[in-house]
């Protein structure tokens, strides 16, 4: 939510989105106000902010030949990677007679077999688990680190209203989820959050999913990278199987079912946003320190 630093695997985002999406869009407002925050007809403000809109958008960037990310923002403590084994085997051991509590606990005959339900790989011993959680943890930290680097460097001048609009109706249903997953109200969730009312929050991640479609593509126009129809089914493809629904729907029959939302969601926070991510391998530099043109 307020701080996006999430390190799920990318199959669990996948399946959030999935969640989030199906759920239809609302209709927006012309005027509201609550909280410090209102809208009226083509602008928001909240307290000192305030966002114009046109029709497509339009954003401008700081140079981004080099991307510098520090090591220590990656780096993974080796006590979180346990604590996942730990709770993979007291989530999984049905036979077990009391919690798992230290790594020792966890045999390799355990890794083994329960590595393979939690993650599809069988790893043979806790060592081996360890270093591919590890890597994973590290390369999802470094890929949420260079987009938020991303992010700081786009200057938005104007938000595409269809968009905006879509991902406001996003971060709605989103609120809606978790709230109704976790039988708080929003308004107790949002301040959990960190925010003084649910229309702050919802502005928030509205602001927050906007911004990261028209980085996309604004990148994709600056490297003019190729993007075709196949990508996007191919990830589809692989999104049913994970889900066991490919023997239910084809992919065109999936997309129909979806929606344009859904699918531009998908597409745009997904399957655009990894290959963006691809494109800029050779721009990331790790590093020990920032370099002081950059700090």
């Amino acid at each position: 939510m307020k701080k996006k630093a999430y390190w799920a695997f990318s199959l669990i985002i996948i399946l959030t989105i999935a969640g989030f999406t199906l759920m239809g869009e609302a209709a927006v407002a012309e005027e509201n106000s609550s909280d410090g925050i209102i809208i009226i007809n083509d602008t928001i403000a909240s307290d000192d902010n305030e966002l114009s809109f046109s029709e497509a958008g339009e954003a401008e960037m700081d140079d981004y030949a080099e991307i510098f990310v520090l090591r220590s923002d990656i780096s993974v403590d080796a006590e979180l990677v346990d604590n996942y084994i730990l709770d993979m085997a007291n989530t999984l051991d049905d036979d077990r007679t009391e919690d798992y509590s230290d790594i020792s606990d966890i045999s390799d005959e355990l890794v083994r077999e329960y590595s393979l339900i939690y993650f599809g790989v069988q790893y043979d011993d806790t060592e081996s688990l360890r270093q591919y959680i590890s890597d994973t943890i590290e390369s999802n930290n470094l890929r949420n680190a260079v987009f938020n680097i991303l992010i700081e460097k786009l200057r938005i001048i104007s938000y595409p209203e269809k968009i905006y609009s879509m991902f406001e109706d996003y971060a709605e249903n989103e609120l809606a989820f978790y709230t109704a997953m976790s039988g708080e109200e929003a308004e107790e969730m949002a301040a959990e959050l960190g925010y003084d009312s649910k229309e702050e929050l919802i502005l928030s991640e509205t602001k927050y999913y906007t911004d990261n479609a028209m980085l996309i593509d604004k990148i994709i126009d600056d490297l003019e990278l190729e993007i075709y129809e196949e990508e996007l089914d191919s990830a589809l493809e692989s999104y049913l199987k994970s889900l066991g629904y490919d023997t239910q729907y084809t992919t065109e029959e999936f997309k129909e079912l979806s929606g344009e939302t859904w699918l531009y969601i998908f597409n745009q926070l997904t399957v655009r946003k990894d290959i963006v991510y691809e494109a800029l391998a050779d721009h990331i530099k790790i590093v020990d320190e920032m370099p002081a043109a950059v700090d």
